[in-house]
């Protein structure tokens, strides 16, 4: 190993830091849509991105995120292998009525509040004593080194150049191997997280000239933490991770709905929207009581909490919830067109059908344009979606979310295209295919190129890094995702072509 040698402890590894056998580097680009990536790489504008990821890497064509698909959500099930319903973390804004409280990770003064809501060991805490680095995310539970900006970044975020937080997180590298000379040894696990691609697919759409910028400058800013390694000599046995919260959909100006302008009309005082409470919980249930609904507004999402019977204090029953959903979808109906049964901006509206506690025997009940229709627990995505090209495990995450005290009552999501938040050209949050359509690609010196057909998700990663670390036992039962590792192994071993495997070989 050829380790470079100099005076400066931020840009050179001293003889004495010690190499793990295999360490792994997410890069994780917030925003980023699957299919930008490929027309801008096939042009020869994302030279590096071509080179280590889709010339060189294993990739999973059929990558999708969790529901809701929203930034935060997302980013802990990578860290944790768990959907939202289950890591506690369901929205980058959420009510708690057990509490109760309101969180929102959007603002400057609470955007690390994520830290403390996670209810489930991340890959950081779960990897120890192995040591790990995380650049600029705000998820970053359990890792050694935590930078996620000072004041000089802090000024960039306020004043909107996200392209500048981009680069800040790529130099993070030297940071990571100032740490490596303090430790003597070089981290198991990176993560560089780059906000740019999202922040910009959000003001001006996922189609815009903005939005190629910044995924090209996404492309140098990996190429300069790469090329820092290969001069180091360290990448040999490093996995790299490529990776994605969630998609940005497109949603025209003429396609931007807000259904709380109605919802508020109609229930007036009795509802509230983003409700901020302070004071001891008894104070802040004072506060509430005369508020039935409670709403979390969130571009192509919008979720409703139900008062129960008893106050806020306990979750509404589900006749209570059904009752309030089908008010709801009456009042949104009449400020559709007249020729309109069912709003065109509305894909689904789900609730809970039933008030048993586990969340596998939870029943739903989902309204859509065809009618309503009860889900049993033991109903698949075939059963409901048929044809419909829904993500795998569509359906387990939903019942998982509707039973999470954090999550709404009712959880309304948009039709593709659409919007229920004025003011953005795109978006995200929903349920829909195109917006949870991530890249996912792996790269390493041990693994054969080539393209991977079977649907995979974002849990997936978090158990896959772990076993490459060789912290498999280590992995805790329950976990919603799955190894890739045995897919990776199968490819570099024998070099068959997937399809070609016997369902027991699968």
């Amino acid at each position: 190993m050829n380790l470079v040698v100099g005076c400066s402890a931020r840009n050179s590894l001293r003889l004495y830091v010690k190499i793990p056998e295999r360490s792994a580097v997410i890069f994780f680009v917030d925003g980023l849509n699957t299919e930008s990536i490929e027309q801008l790489a096939s042009s020869g504008r994302l030279p590096t991105l071509k080179r280590y990821f889709i010339d060189d890497g294993v990739r999973f064509a059929n990558a999708y995120s969790c529901i809701p698909s929203d930034t935060y959500p997302n980013a802990v099930s990578l860290l944790t292998g768990k959907v939202p319903g289950n890591h506690g973390v369901v929205g980058n804004v959420w009510f708690d009525r057990s509490l109760p409280a309101h969180a929102d990770y959007t603002k400057a003064l609470s955007y690390r509040d994520v830290n403390y809501h996670v209810q489930e060991p991340t890959i950081y805490e779960l990897i120890r004593p192995l040591r790990s680095v995380s650049m600029q995310c705000a998820t970053s539970r359990g890792s050694t080194v935590d930078h996620h900006g000072g004041v000089v970044e802090g000024l960039q975020w306020v004043g909107g150049n996200f392209s500048a937080i981009d680069s800040f997180s790529s130099r993070g590298v030297h940071d990571t191997i100032e740490a490596a000379n303090k430790w003597r040894e070089w981290p198991a696990l990176q993560m560089y997280y780059f906000p740019a691609v999202d922040k910009y697919g959000h003001e001006f759409g996922p189609q815009s000239r903005e939005y190629e910028r910044a995924i090209e400058h996404v492309d140098r800013c990996i190429g300069r933490v790469l090329a820092k390694f290969n001069q180091l000599g360290i990448t040999e046995n490093t996995l790299l991770v490529l990776v994605s919260d969630h998609a940005q959909m497109l949603t025209p100006e003429a396609q931007q709905f807000e259904p709380m302008h109605e919802l508020i009309s109609h229930y007036g005082s009795r509802l509230a929207a983003g409700y901020p409470l302070s004071g001891t919980s008894q104070k802040r249930y004072k506060e509430l009581r005369d508020r039935d609904i409670i709403a979390v507004p969130f571009r192509r999402r919008l979720e409703l909490h139900v008062r129960g019977k008893a106050g806020w204090s306990e979750p509404a029953d589900s006749a209570t919830v059904a009752h309030v959903a089908d008010e709801v979808l009456r009042v949104l109906r009449e400020s559709a067109a007249t020729n309109d049964s069912w709003p065109a901006y509305l894909e689904m509206m789900v609730t809970r059908a039933d008030d048993r506690a586990a969340n596998r025997e939870i029943q739903l009940r989902i309204l859509t344009s065809k009618g309503v229709r009860l889900i049993d627990a033991n109903q698949t995505d075939a059963d409901w979606f048929g044809k419909d090209r829904y993500p795998p495990g569509t359906l387990d995450e939903l019942r998982a979310l509707m039973q999470h005290r954090r999550a709404g009552d009712i959880q309304m999501f948009a039709a593709p295209g659409f919007a229920m938040l004025k003011g953005e050209p795109g978006g995200h949050g929903g349920v829909s295919p195109a917006e949870r359509h991530i890249p996912l690609i792996f790269s390493t010196n041990a693994l054969t190129p080539r393209h991977v057909d079977t649907p995979v998700r974002i849990v997936d990663v978090m158990p896959t890094i772990m076993e490459w670390l060789g912290c498999r036992d280590r992995v805790p039962t329950g976990l919603d995702g799955r190894s890739l590792m045995p897919r990776l192994r199968y490819l570099n071993s024998r070099g068959v072509d997937e399809n070609e495997l016997g369902p027991a070989e699968k």
